[in-house]
């Protein structure tokens, strides 16, 4: 090495105090750089935790999801056998109701002379099958 114009060293001691610098920059790099891996590598252990723990619940809600549709397709079919019963009863029903408004039509003649009034009875049709839906006329 060589000595500093001036004589006295003091180039010899900013070289030093340099390469210092750059040694302790490089050390605080590295040692950084550790910390932050050491960070990610965390991170990626709590995601990968997050998203089995997520797995795990999606699993549970699909199962949860496929039992209620069966329990609903059951429903559905009990249902549509009350239903059946229902508008079958309603039919005959509105027969009964029917055959007593002729009768009483056909005596209220005979007696009277006259016609009775039938144009009032109202048959609805309430099944949910082929006419219309609910409330339509028959």
């Amino acid at each position: 090495m060589t000595a500093a114009p001036n004589g006295n060293g003091t180039l010899r001691w900013q070289l030093w105090v340099s390469i210092a610098s750059a040694i302790g920059g490089l050390v605080y790099a590295i040692v950084s750089y550790t910390v932050q891996i050491a960070e990610l590598r965390s991170g990626i252990n709590s995601a990968n935790t997050q998203i089995a723990e997520l797995q795990r619940r999606l699993d549970t809600q699909a199962t949860a999801v496929t039992l209620n549709r069966n329990a609903t397709i059951v429903l559905e079919t009990s249902l549509k056998e009350v239903e059946t019963q229902f508008c079958g009863a309603d039919v005959v029903r509105n027969i009964i109701h029917a055959n007593d408004l002729r009768i009483q039509a056909m005596l209220w003649r005979k007696v009277f002379g006259e016609e009775y009034p039938t144009q009032n009875a109202y048959y609805p049709y309430i099944c949910n099958g082929g006419r219309g839906g609910s409330d339509s006329a028959r």
